[in-house]
């Protein structure tokens, strides 16, 4: 596992801003709810899975008397949902809440402690449980550069060269406007890949704000300009080709040239150009055999 990393930060717009605050505001649920829901989408759209962990940290201070206590008390969770394409947003939002609200009952469990009870089995090479983790981050959205404690100056150090997780996104609100700040291990992601993935993430939101009621299938991923790549841009593969040479011509000039190159590829079998070609002949030979003939059907 390579902890390198990097950052990438991307505000929204405030409009986008307000109609997300507004739409936690009419599900009852808070931001980080809000925002699990939409980054779960995201990563199932990726990686193609409808079963979705996404980590996250907890004060742990509920407690009376440990908010005044100076010290580390944060322990992790790990937020499940599932997303089936036939749920509805709202669907998602109303899991994504009654989840978060049954793991914070048990949230004094330390994380080691529950590996060990599930007997979760450990691999070096990444996080256990979860590789992705969503955080709100506080400290941004109260604009503090500093502390105070007793004549002592306490800055705050952000690392943006190391990465815990594979991908870590915080969320953090300053004028009206919310931040993704994307830290992510540089190893694995260039920074190009991250700022799609903040983009697709933003084009979510925007879906739905637009209509909440829609199913999970339905929600926009791509923007109009990658829509028209994928559709039109990709698809324009008319070529010129000698118009006095037949298909079995050209291919065999093109088993010439490259005989090695991967010509066809069928779930866990390739084929080479010259073995295809083999392949071919040895059908069009059994075929003359049986009597097949030009213009024969």
């Amino acid at each position: 596992q390579s902890y390198n990393g990097d950052s990438v930060s991307i505000t929204l717009d405030t409009e986008l801003s307000g109609q997300l605050r507004q739409l936690a505001k009419d599900h009852s649920v808070t931001m980080y709810m809000l925002m699990n829901g939409v980054f779960s989408i995201l990563l199932s759209r990726y990686s193609g899975q409808d079963d979705i962990i996404i980590g996250g940290n907890v004060a742990n201070r509920h407690y009376p008397g440990t908010e005044n206590i100076i010290g580390f008390f944060v322990n992790t969770l790990g937020i499940r949902v599932n997303l089936k394409k036939d749920l509805s947003f709202n669907d998602l939002l109303s899991q994504v809440k009654a989840t978060c609200l049954e793991a914070y009952q048990f949230q004094d469990i330390p994380f080691d402690y529950l590996l060990s009870e599930l007997d979760v089995k450990r691999d070096p090479s990444r996080h256990p449980i979860f590789q992705v983790r969503l955080m709100m981050d506080q400290f941004h959205q109260e604009n503090t550069n500093h502390f105070q404690l007793d004549g002592v100056d306490i800055e705050p150090i952000i690392n943006t060269n190391s990465a815990h997780f594979d991908i870590t996104l915080s969320v953090s609100e300053l004028d009206d406007q919310l931040t993704f700040d994307w830290n992510y291990v540089s190893d694995l992601f260039e920074a190009s890949t991250i700022k799609r993935m903040s983009d697709h993430l933003i084009n979510i939101c925007r879906s739905v704000v637009q209509n909440e009621h829609q199913t999970l299938s339905t929600i926009e991923l791509l923007s109009k300009k990658e829509k028209h790549q994928l559709l039109v841009e990709w698809n324009d593969t008319a070529v010129d080709y000698p118009r006095e040479k037949t298909i079995h011509q050209l291919f065999e000039e093109q088993v010439e040239k490259s005989p090695y190159n991967t010509a066809i590829v069928y779930e866990e079998t390739s084929l080479s150009y010259r073995a295809l070609n083999k392949r071919a002949n040895q059908l069009a030979r059994l075929l003359i055999k049986s009597g097949v003939k030009v213009e024969t059907m």
